[in-house]
């Protein structure tokens, strides 16, 4: 059975997150970790992941660090891995695999932080399941087109992302209202949680959508 989701330009969803309710303590003043840089390996034609590199914010310079990613593989099981660097900046990552299926988690702590309580791989393996069983979508990246006639404001959708359970093939279907109340239809695949380009513009679309996400064989 093909699971269906519809969403609405207004549907905020965080796909990828830190893992901050497995710390015993209030967050302020910890420092974060995002990632920055990723994509697919060219050798992975049916999906796979790669993380190039993330980025530390830290308020204090001269303290290390501790990084931590987790990692969903296509058998259902979770790789951990560790970084280190000392105060705020680039980290390098170089995490390229076919077997991920692009669903991650990633947090940050000082490494004198004795209290910090990093989750284990079984339970960020729960907190995943949690999410339930359904494929989602969103746009992540929407502009004004600037290119537009003068009193005309177009968009532009460059990015959106998917996130599926268990790094399965899906379609995305977008429909793009216009600015006469008509609609435009586009049509995506994707294998596995990730960034999606979109890279639709018209001077006649007002940023309005809805979207169709199912599973495809």
């Amino acid at each position: 059975m093909q699971t269906i989701l519809y969403t609405l330009s207004i549907f905020s969803l965080i796909l990828f997150s830190s893992l901050e309710e497995f710390f015993s303590e209030d967050q302020n003043g910890r420092p974060t970790f995002t990632v920055i840089k990723q994509g697919v390996p060219k050798s992975c034609p049916l999906g796979g992941l790669h993380l190039i590199e993330g980025i530390v914010r830290s308020a204090n310079s001269e303290e290390y660090i501790d990084v931590y990613i987790y990692l969903q593989n296509y058998d259902g099981s979770w790789t951990k891995q560790e970084f280190k660097r000392k105060g705020g900046g680039v980290v390098k990552l170089d995490l390229s695999s076919c077997n991920y299926t692009g669903n991650y988690y990633a947090l940050a702590d000082y490494a004198y932080n004795s209290g910090k309580r990093m989750p284990s791989v079984s339970q960020v393996k729960e907190k995943h399941e949690g999410q339930g069983k359904s494929p989602r979508f969103r746009v992540t990246e929407k502009f004004p087109l600037k290119e537009c006639e003068e009193g005309i404001v177009g968009t532009y959708f460059k990015q959106g992302e998917v996130f599926t359970p268990k790094g399965e093939k899906v379609e995305v279907t977008m429909y793009l209202q216009k600015s006469d109340g008509s609609w435009r239809k586009k049509h995506f695949r994707k294998v596995g949680s990730g960034f999606i380009p979109l890279e639709v513009k018209g001077c006649d679309l007002n940023g309005v959508y809805k979207s169709r996400i199912v599973y495809v064989n």
